[in-house]
């Protein structure tokens, strides 16, 4: 009765253990079915929307943006309620797609913890990504969490790719220019200046990973944006990070398996 016990114990333990390394890859799968339906539900909000509507939503947002250009040129600035303007579905203003990296994602306002977990976090008191100059959007998310990959692979990301902002019916194409790691206080220090007549989108997330001690701030300028050319890039190879990650199920399988059979030979050989 205690060898059987013992048995069952074994292989329950076995059970869990490839439950939890199963997790993420699980966790994961329905996230990014998750995000697709949240994007897709965004989308068609926005397609029941009159052009004139639509118009008075663009019409605010620019006045966000040209109040934050002026405020930066020491001028005075009129208040706005910062969550009602752009906000088209529950919080949500947009979607980031990161061809490369295979991301698309929803971009909501604020940068609250729970937001960064399920999407990306536009920094209020930053323009909002409308694709216009004289702009400077700053987006975040996190990066290494169990259940989502995020902004996981951003540090996969080079020079001259092309990410796309996705707003409305306007999708706009942004070329990396500047790649910087920073502490956090060298970022509040010196923030994120609009230049004039730019139009400039900053990706930020935690580096290194797991670690988190520093800033990856990946910037790019608004470029003409090409259907073709977005069709064309390729998705990177997974990193050997993701490769060991999404290794682990296989082989905790492998070394559960081997361990059960030398059990089972030991048995054989003392009966």
């Amino acid at each position: 009765m205690l060898k059987i016990f013992k048995q069952k114990k074994d292989v329950l333990i076995f059970i869990i253990g490839l439950a939890l390394v199963c997790y993420p890859i699980v966790s994961n799968f329905i996230e990014n079915n998750s995000y697709h339906d949240l994007i897709k539900t965004y989308e068609n909000r926005v397609d029941n929307l009159s052009d004139e509507k639509k118009q008075q939503i663009i019409d605010s947002a620019n006045d966000w943006n040209r109040n934050l250009y002026l405020k930066q040129q020491g001028m005075s600035i009129k208040s706005q309620n910062y969550n009602n303007i752009l906000n088209i579905n529950d919080g949500v203003m947009g979607s980031i797609e990161i061809p490369k990296i295979n991301v698309n994602i929803a971009i909501y306002h604020g940068t609250d913890d729970d937001i960064l977990s399920v999407g990306a976090g536009h920094l209020e008191d930053t323009s909002l990504p409308v694709g216009s100059e004289n702009t400077h959007a700053v987006l975040t998310s996190h990066r290494g969490l169990p259940s989502a990959k995020l902004f996981t692979r951003l540090d996969e990301l080079e020079i001259n790719d092309l990410f796309y902002i996705n707003v409305l019916n306007k999708t706009s194409a942004y070329k990396i220019y500047k790649i910087d790691v920073l502490k956090p206080e060298v970022i509040e220090e010196q923030g994120f200046p609009i230049k004039d007549g730019k139009d400039i989108v900053s990706l930020v997330t935690c580096t290194p990973y797991g670690i988190n001690t520093h800033r990856l701030v990946i910037t790019g300028t608004r470029v003409e944006y090409s259907q073709k050319q977005k069709d064309s890039i390729k998705t990177a190879l997974p990193s050997l990070r993701e490769i060991m990650f999404y290794s682990l199920p296989f082989l905790f399988s492998v070394i559960g398996i081997l361990i059960f059979k030398k059990k089972g030979a030991e048995k054989c050989k003392k009966n």
